[in-house]
């Protein structure tokens, strides 16, 4: 990857970081004075849920477009709050944002199966605009980008399964908190896979370029 495309995948990941940080520390925030307040768990948990839901509608309106992710995240979670304030179940508050992680996990494991993985198209948007021209050279550079969306997938279902395990297991305003952190983990994890795997698919880019 050229020093340009460095720099863009650099832009791209600093205006990521707003976002983070509204949809995984502000919806914390926002569940902790709820409950302090009194509200109930499942009422916590609706209230941290408007803050992603508002986040990506103005994202949406502001950028004149809605990409396909975004709107299935926004759909999920618009059913999951109201599915769970209908039935009142705190439980199935807290594991409703399983179903994401679910298709996700689905949805990247099942891209193994196409002639490119996903993970070839997140790479490419993040400045690897040679990246098509290296794939079919380059074993090595298709192998890590299928163990990648492979290790994406497995951990996107872990997600879901943590979530329904801390659901129905922990006591109700301990599991509340506790659910609050997965996506937190699972972003440092995410992070730490994508630096590593990053290098190397850099080094991969650059060697061949220089051939």
């Amino acid at each position: 990857m050229t020093g340009t495309g460095r720099t863009a995948t650099q832009q791209r990941l600093r205006e990521m970081v707003p976002a983070l940080v509204i949809d995984l520390a502000v919806p914390l925030a926002v569940y902790g004075v709820l409950q302090l307040a009194g509200l109930s768990v499942t009422w916590s948990l609706a209230g941290g849920s408007v803050v992603p839901i508002v986040r990506i509608i103005v994202a949406a309106v502001r950028e004149h477009r809605v990409n396909g992710l975004a709107l299935f995240v926004l759909c999920a979670l618009v059913v999951g709050v109201t599915l769970s304030l209908v039935t009142g179940d705190a439980r199935l508050a807290i594991a409703r944002d399983a179903v994401i992680g679910v298709a996700l996990g689905i949805v990247f494991i099942g891209s193994l199966a196409m002639r490119r993985p996903i993970m070839f198209y997140v790479t490419r948007s993040f400045g690897g605009g040679r990246l098509g021209e290296q794939w079919d050279r380059v074993p090595a550079l298709r192998r890590d980008l299928r163990y990648m969306t492979l290790a994406i997938g497995g951990l996107c279902l872990l997600d879901a399964a943590a979530r329904v395990v801390l659901a129905y297991t922990l006591p109700v305003r301990t599991a509340g908190f506790a659910v609050h952190f997965l996506p937190i983990v699972l972003v440092a994890l995410l992070m730490l896979l994508g630096k590593s795997w990053g290098r190397r698919i850099r080094g991969f880019v650059h060697e061949d370029g220089d051939r």
